[in-house]
């Protein structure tokens, strides 16, 4: 049988900053509007249904199972003028979202899975309010006017920070696996996924200078006046510049491939006694961003603000009735102590110093359970935890930077954790 679900939501809320913030909430008179406000309109639906049930003699189709979702949301944002001090902005946006799936088992020990999903993610108030100034003549050079600085002898509007034309980010993530022993039955359970994400129409902020030195590529940002006789008798092809629009843009885009492995087993020893072991190990061999298409493309994999290229953890978990012993470790692959917009501008010999070597960790844990019912109607149950976190005591390496110990370390070291909980 077919299962389905729809639903509609509005929700409304009002976005706040610190009092204390005087560039982006100056003082008003009381009750005067500044915090932005965003209205949500949600419409979605879902329809789960089997196909095929696994007692099929289609060997390929044994069990398929689709599942499609839809989600429709309409975006509104009033961001009042003394919000971001700027003009007041409206924002009326929508966008559609879907998620489609399917599952088999082409065999009784194995499940094969695959969806394809997309979402979007619309600006924030800081990002929809615009902000308008005047450019000082010395910051920027017009190349279309052999390099003569832009507002030397007249007044250029900067136009800067957000938007009401930008459009919601979008992305798309495709995800393949499999699963051996998906029933759990004698045996491990072993899984396998990759996941695709792609994404693009990302907020840019690339700044006056980019937009005035790549002008051709962003046609309408750049306003000049008419060319005068004395332009013309200078060799000029091109007015002076009299706006700069340099507020963000849809033109960042982001890749992330990553693949996830698990096992688990359960053992059973005796009647009452049981050992699980488990691990769980994280491949990321790409997270690349580029702010513009003539950007060069950065990649994040092991650096200090990317996701590591190998993470991973395990452990064992052995119950005996009401105790448990359980011990669990953490890997954290190697990286580099830099921010990833810098790796493009060092050597390699400067990146080799600045590696952070890999990362082992221990935890160990006993918990014992007592039944006191017996003795205290009033108490069901106490139990004991005594834990000990980084078992080896081993000290996080120091990251060759300005960042101070690793990001993935604890400097308090070796330490221990004492609890009783009594259920009544």
């Amino acid at each position: 049988m077919a299962a389905r679900c729809y639903g509609a939501r509005r929700a409304t809320s009002r976005c706040r900053f610190p009092l204390n913030d005087a560039s982006r909430r100056p003082a008003s008179p009381l009750g005067t509007k500044t915090a932005p406000s965003i209205t949500t309109t949600s419409l979605y639906g879902e329809l789960r249904a089997p196909v095929l049930s696994r007692a099929s003699t289609r060997p390929l189709l044994r069990g398929l199972e689709l599942q499609v979702a839809a989600r429709y949301d309409a975006n509104q944002a009033d961001i009042p003028s003394t919000a971001f001090l700027g003009p007041r902005s409206q924002y009326d946006k929508a966008g559609t979202v879907y998620t489609a799936g399917l599952r088999v088992f082409p065999l009784d020990a194995l499940l094969l899975r695959a969806s394809i999903a997309t979402g979007v993610s619309p600006p924030n108030p800081e990002q929809m309010s615009e902000g308008r100034t005047t450019l000082p003549a010395y910051q920027l050079t017009d190349p279309a006017r052999g390099g003569q600085l832009v507002a030397l002898n007249n007044t250029v509007v900067l136009l800067q920070r957000g938007s009401t034309a930008l459009r919601p980010e979008r992305a798309q993530t495709i995800a393949l696996g499999v699963v051996y022993n998906p029933d759990e039955g004698p045996g491990p359970r072993v899984s396998l996924d990759y996941t695709r994400t792609r994404k693009r129409g990302e907020i840019s902020n690339v700044g006056a200078a980019f937009v005035v030195a790549n002008e051709a590529l962003y046609p309408g940002r750049i306003v000049r006046a008419a060319l005068t006789p004395g332009d013309i008798a200078a060799g000029y092809s091109a007015g002076a510049i009299t706006q700069i629009d340099a507020t963000y843009m849809n033109i960042g885009r982001t890749n992330v491939d990553a693949l996830d492995l698990h096992l688990d087993e359960v053992f059973r020893l005796r009647r009452d006694d049981t050992l699980r072991l488990f691990a769980a190990v994280t491949w990321t061999p790409r997270l690349t961003r580029q702010v513009a298409p003539d950007r060069p493309v950065v990649d994040y994999v092991a650096t200090n603000d990317g996701p590591l290229e190998w993470r991973g953890a395990g452990g064992a978990v052995w119950e005996s009735g009401d105790l448990s012993l359980r011990l669990d470790a953490q890997y954290y692959g190697s990286y580099v102590a830099v921010e990833a917009s810098s790796l493009s501008t060092r050597s390699v010999a400067n990146l080799s110093s600045r590696r952070v070597p890999a990362q082992v960790y221990l935890d160990a844990e006993a918990a014992l359970r007592l039944r006191l019912a017996r003795w205290r109607p009033d108490v069901r149950d106490v139990e004991i935890r005594f834990g000990i976190q980084n078992v080896l005591d081993h000290d996080p390496p120091v990251a060759p930077s300005d960042f101070g110990y690793s990001l993935y370390g604890d400097p308090r070291g070796r330490r221990f954790e004492l609890s009783a909980t009594a259920r009544f």
